[in-house]
């Protein structure tokens, strides 16, 4: 659970910097309301639980 959360907080971190570069401001109020009302949260959450699970397979076999 906190590697989850561990990568959606870097995914959100991520296009919040993306958005900054990519509008050329640093209006947060704005870029957190279109990060959860457009499809970036759902990708974001979709991507974060595949790392997580694709990571926690890779440690269980290097431990074997």
């Amino acid at each position: 659970m906190i590697s989850f959360l561990k990568n959606f907080i870097g995914i959100f971190a991520l296009t919040i910097v993306m958005d900054v570069i990519y509008y050329n401001s640093f209006d947060l109020k704005n870029i957190i309301i279109d990060y959860f009302n457009g499809i970036r949260f759902w990708v974001g959450l979709i991507v974060s639980i595949l790392l997580v699970l694709f990571f926690k397979d890779k440690k269980r076999v290097q431990k074997l």
